[in-house]
């Protein structure tokens, strides 16, 4: 049986998905609701859209393989980068 886990995820409507290319617990998922972070395996999500500059869309997310901490995120105002710690 499939199992549905979107705990926190403000629309359903994911476009895009990147799992972190060192720990597969953490995913970012790009919404019609902005940005989400999930630190647990897809289990809860959290935003995590902060330095997006108004940007409520995201179109695709991807994680930099070489500087992990480095999240570019694809929105109808432009490409921006997050860091995260």
């Amino acid at each position: 049986m499939l199992e549905t886990r979107n705990e926190g995820l403000e629309s359903l409507l994911v476009n895009g998905i990147a799992i972190h290319p060192t720990d597969p617990d953490v995913i970012y998922a790009a919404t019609y609701g902005g940005v989400y972070v999930s630190r647990n395996g897809g289990r809860q999500w959290e935003p995590a859209d902060e330095g997006l500059q108004g940007a409520t869309v995201a179109y695709d997310v991807a994680i930099d393989p070489n500087e992990p901490h480095n999240i570019y995120v694809a929105t109808p105002l432009g490409i921006f980068r997050l860091e995260t710690p």
